[in-house]
This record gives C-alpha cells, sequence and structure tokens, in this order.
C-alpha cells in the first residue's frame, strides 16, 4: 500500500485572531500618545474611544489564550498521548463547500461525521477544498485519527490509500 496523502497535526498559532488584538492594542498606544493633543476637541469621546480599544483589546487577547489554552488541553494533550480514535473506510462526501460560502466540507466514514471547519480557534485539520484542502473522493480508501470535543470529531491525522494496483495519480 502507498500513500498519497497525507496530513498529520502540527501546532498552528491563530495570528489573524492575535493580530487583530495587536491592532487593537496599537490603537489604543497611539490613543494615549495623543491625549495632550490640542486639535482634540472632546475629551469625552476620546476618552471613550480609549476605554474602548483597551477592553477590545483585553477581550480578544483573553478569547485568544483561552481557546488556545482549551484546544490544546482538550485536543492536543490526547492526540499526543494516544487518547484519539481511529476510522478506516471510504467517504460519503455530504457536503463540499465554495470559498466564502460560510459552509463547511463535510463527509462520513463507517457513520461518523466529520466536518472540516475554516475557524482557526480549534486544532486540526482546517483545509478545505475551496481552500486548496484535499477534495475528497468516495473511492478513497481513508484512514483517520480524531479527538471528539464539544460534539465534534477535530481531525488530527488524514492518510489516503491507495493500493498498489492502482498506480500513481
Amino acid at each position: 500500500m502507498m500513500k498519497k496523502f497525507k496530513y498529520i497535526y502540527k501546532f498552528e498559532f491563530p495570528w489573524v485572531q492575535s493580530m487583530v488584538a495587536c491592532v487593537f492594542f496599537t490603537r489604543f498606544i497611539r490613543l494615549v500618545i495623543n491625549i495632550n493633543n490640542p486639535f482634540i476637541e472632546d475629551l469625552s469621546l476620546f476618552y471613550f474611544a480609549m476605554v474602548f480599544t483597551f477592553f477590545g483589546s483585553l477581550a480578544l487577547s483573553y478569547s485568544l489564550i483561552i481557546s488556545v489554552y482549551l484546544g490544546h488541553k482538550n485536543i492536543v494533550l490526547p492526540y499526543r498521548r494516544g487518547d484519539y480514535l481511529t476510522v478506516q473506510g471510504n467517504p460519503k462526501i455530504e457536503h463540499k463547500a465554495f470559498m466564502f460560502s460560510g459552509k463547511q466540507d463535510q463527509f462520513e466514514i463507517e457513520e461518523i461525521r466529520f466536518k472540516i471547519p475554516s475557524s482557526l480557534w480549534f486544532p486540526g485539520y482546517k483545509k478545505s477544498i475551496a481552500h486548496g484542502g484535499y477534495n475528497f473522493k468516495e473511492t478513497d480508501n481513508v484512514l483517520i485519527k480524531y479527538v471528539p470535543y464539544q460534539d465534534e470529531n477535530h481531525i488530527m491525522e488524514i492518510n489516503i490509500i491507495q493500493n498498489e494496483s492502482e498506480g500513481v495519480i
């Protein structure tokens, strides 16, 4: 047997969320620097903007830290300990998402449902077909290692196995 596609989880820092928090925080710093600007007429609006950006950066940072912590604690650590489930078979494809549709790729193997999220909040396989991920076919022999968490199965490893008689695609 040969493997024609393989994905193994590696830590990916959620850069998008951290950049939004950094933008809020740098905007707060700019507001603090401009506090003595003589061209600011309405200081109440200025103070409101300062408070809003400060608490916005705190809230985004807090949610980022909590999501990375929960994802690591509840998904990554069990995977590294070997506390994951394995399923092998042919996928029954239910839905293929299109770019910017807001939907997810969904498929089922041996009556176990999988969704490929476009969210960066939790670890696992995130590349939908629309974003350059593997295009599952119903004839593929797929081996998936996954960790169930919060009513979803987070894919940590994908092996698409082809028989040597099929040849290289």
